[in-house]
């Protein structure tokens, strides 16, 4: 019987810790709440940088795929009555709206004009969240 009274008080005052450790403040607590409910901040524009050959013998297949990209971009960023999930609404839905902007860059058909012009977008552009590849193998 001992025994049996020396756990249940041991549990009653591990409970007793536990609530009161547990315990905070209503003022905490409103703090808390405003915190995870407070909305987070997206930003306006997803900037994409785009490496295509602009200039050169390709440059017609590298207009062709500026505009390719850009008209994308137009379907995400405009409202539009489509089977295309993400032309519906206006911009990005899930980041509140944010438009895509595409970013180009001239990567010339060559390795070492697609490298510079890459290290350029992203030199000139911080906030790019990702880089689309130059079309031709030999350039990427």
């Amino acid at each position: 019987m001992n025994k049996k009274r020396e756990s249940v008080f041991l549990v009653a005052i591990i409970l007793f810790s536990v609530i009161a450790l547990g315990c905070i403040t209503e003022e905490e607590e409103k703090e808390t709440l405003i915190l995870t409910t407070a909305a987070p901040e997206y930003p306006k524009e997803i900037k994409i940088g785009c490496l295509s050959p602009l200039t050169d013998a390709l440059a017609a297949s590298g207009a062709e795929q500026k505009m390719a990209i850009e008209f994308a971009a137009w379907i995400v960023n405009n409202s539009i009555d489509s089977p295309i999930l993400m032309a519906r609404s206006e911009g990005l839905e899930n980041l509140e709206g944010a438009k895509v902007v595409s970013v180009f860059g001239d990567g010339g058909c060559s390795a070492e004009l697609a490298q510079q012009a890459a290290e350029s977008l992203i030199t000139r552009n911080p906030d790019l969240v990702a880089l689309y590849g130059e079309e031709y193998s030999s350039a990427t």
